[in-house]
């Protein structure tokens, strides 16, 4: 799943995929399993929220795997930024990453009101 990715290992068993192509940097991570809970349209609904103009995930994508096996979190920034730039979107990506984590595991187990 990671060919052509560097992985950076962050503390809290972050494992971030990051990878460069055509001037884009791509970061990537795995949120959780797939799980849904027996609400599955509210769950989505609420998952596509948060998804809309990356407003509840800092710019980043919640989608699942191609074998539906988990949920992840990715982003894509232009190349041509500098090294405070990169480190802060890459701080956000984490934050929001703990986030999601968070928050899908909380969703999975209580139905979503």
């Amino acid at each position: 799943e990671s060919t052509g990715y560097y992985i950076l290992y962050i503390p809290q068993n972050q494992e971030i995929w990051i990878k460069e192509n055509e001037n884009i940097i791509y970061f990537k991570s795995i949120i959780t399993t797939l799980d849904i809970p027996a609400n599955r349209e509210d769950f989505f609904i609420y998952l596509m929220k948060a998804n809309f103009l990356g407003q509840g995930t800092g710019g980043s994508i919640i989608s699942i795997d191609p074998d539906e096996k988990f949920f992840y979190l990715s982003l894509c920034i232009t190349y041509d930024i500098n090294y405070k730039i990169f480190r802060d979107k890459l701080e956000d990506f984490t934050n929001y990453l703990d986030y999601w984590r968070s928050e899908l595991k909380r969703l999975i187990v209580v139905d979503i009101k």
